[in-house]
């Protein structure tokens, strides 16, 4: 991974499998995802916080690393702001998303499956919807973000390199 982040001039890495604290010292900047199942889900926390930029926390399911469409407990997503920049993901919705922020008050959200009409395939109504819900419960920082990266999504092409089942590069180009 660390060959292809070099070359690619890739800036930020997000990590969704078992990697050790010291794995994320591929990449300057890291976000590891956390799959949520109770309060203990947060333990790990405590090794990682000074060796990544974000947490992304999202649903324990025992067969998959994200993408269940189901929530988890948002107090435990609170709790774990106190390691970090917390991006809330796991089953958010156009009908969950603005008391999601409001409740966890997050650094980010990842919204994905609660945005598709099909598996793998999004409805840019949801995107739009989502858009308007969040920009009135975020602040005005990532509200911008939001509009941005809102913006291109519709003419963003995705791709991805997986290494194994448990690594995955995504890369976004025009």
């Amino acid at each position: 991974m660390k060959v292809i982040i070099d070359y690619t001039r890739i800036d930020l890495v997000q990590l969704h499998g078992d990697e050790t604290p010291e794995m994320c010292s591929i990449s300057k900047r890291i976000i590891k995802a956390i799959r949520v199942k109770s309060l203990d889900s947060l333990e790990p926390l405590v090794h990682f916080k000074d060796k990544v930029s974000a947490f992304l926390l999202d649903t324990y399911t025992p067969d998959m690393f994200g993408g269940s469409g189901r929530i988890f407990n948002w107090d435990i997503a609170v709790e774990a702001k106190q390691f970090g920049r917390i991006i809330l993901a796991g089953g958010l919705t156009p009908d969950n998303i603005a008391e999601a922020i409001k409740w966890v008050r997050p650094y980010g959200v990842d919204v994905s499956s609660g945005v598709e009409a099909e598996k793998g395939k999004k409805d840019h109504k949801k995107n739009e919807v989502v858009y308007r819900k969040s920009k009135v419960s975020m602040n005005f920082l990532f509200f911008l973000l939001i509009r941005f990266i809102h913006k291109f999504i519709s003419t963003w092409q995705m791709q991805y390199l997986s290494l194994n089942p448990k690594v995955q590069i995504l890369f976004f180009y025009l």
